[in-house]
């Protein structure tokens, strides 16, 4: 990954896009695999499909910024409210977690690594989204 995790930029970011005042605790980076049709047809190429995404937590909406596939933040910004949100669930596995919710009938799915190798931010960061979002859920 490039610039798009460290959390001075993540800030900065929100800043420029005004986006609801950062904090670095509700932060954590996710991806959006591919589908297993596209394993099987695409090969080895299947690595352009996956997708790269910071989720950004608050108690009234969930924000999902894309990343470019080198890890740069990009202009894709989706705001989710929390009242369209449903069936939220959150598995949590050794290495990494996999987190999936539904809005408006179409299926959220994402996987989390537990621990990033240089940004330290993502394992703080999901013990403390678990703790306020996930183990309060409704789901």
């Amino acid at each position: 990954m490039n610039r798009g995790l460290k959390l001075y930029i993540i800030k900065d970011y929100f800043e420029k896009a005004q986006l609801p005042k950062f904090d670095d605790k509700s932060i954590l980076y996710i991806s959006k695999d591919a589908s297993l049709w596209q394993y099987v047809f695409y090969n080895f190429f299947v690595v352009f499909l996956i997708k790269h995404y910071l989720i950004y937590f608050q108690p009234d909406q969930i924000i999902l910024i894309e990343l470019t596939k080198l890890g740069d933040l990009t202009k894709n910004i989706k705001k989710i409210p929390m009242e369209k949100i449903s069936n939220i669930q959150f598995k949590r596995g050794i290495i990494c977690s996999k987190l999936s919710f539904m809005v408006d009938n179409e299926k959220f799915q994402f996987k989390m690594p537990n621990y990033l190798l240089n940004e330290k931010w993502q394992e703080a960061n999901l013990e403390n989204i678990i703790g306020n979002y996930f183990l309060t859920a409704k789901t």
